[in-house]
């Protein structure tokens, strides 16, 4: 979990998830299975807003759901107008 990240956005991502894998008509176990999960206890701390995934978690799942990554994430933080820093990357760092 990142340190300090806000709770409404972790809740907001979980409703997502959840809305995102119910219509795909899939249940936490087979989307656990999926991901090489043994059990739904991930998935499920995931839906509740506990934790969230990593983010080569959430690209796995955005595979499994056939959305983008900016699906599961970003349209869950413009809906719940969520504050976020999107300002540019500074353009002093050099690569």
């Amino acid at each position: 979990m990142v340190k300090g990240m806000d709770t409404k956005f972790k809740e907001t991502l979980g409703k997502q998830l959840r809305t995102i894998r119910c219509s795909r008509g899939l249940g936490q176990r087979e989307v656990a299975r999926c991901l090489g999960y043994s059990n739904n206890s991930w998935i499920s701390l995931w839906e509740s807003g506990k934790t969230v995934p990593s983010i080569c978690t959430l690209i796995r799942l955005a595979i499994l759901y056939d959305v983008s990554v900016d699906i599961l994430v970003w349209e869950n933080i413009k809906k719940e107008k969520i504050k976020c820093d999107t300002s540019p990357i500074s353009s002093s760092m050099k690569w």
